[in-house]
């Protein structure tokens, strides 16, 4: 994709089913230019960058933490019902 003087790569990279993962890769007139400006905006990208990566995971995190939970109260309820069941098998025998 190209805006203006800034070029634009985009990489999409699906890490769950629910939280996709994107990645920019970006170059523009200043960086191309280098120097000191060049160097700080290419910091402050990777920064930025870094920080997005961090919600991403953790969102993710906090995914797979719910899914770990909703799992354990299934087991449970499963156990619950096995009980159950057992006890009506001993009531017929």
């Amino acid at each position: 994709m190209h805006i203006g003087a800034l070029y634009i790569h985009v990489q999409y990279t699906v890490l769950s089913d629910a939280v996709p993962f994107c990645l920019f890769f970006l170059s523009g007139a200043v960086r191309e230019a280098g120097g000191a400006f060049g160097k700080k905006e290419k910091a402050q990208e990777d920064q930025y960058f870094r920080q997005e990566q961090q919600k991403q995971l953790d969102a993710l995190k906090g995914h797979i933490a719910d899914e770990i939970s909703h799992h354990k109260d299934e087991i449970k309820r499963h156990q619950e019902a096995i009980k159950r069941h057992e006890e009506k098998a001993k009531k017929l025998k």
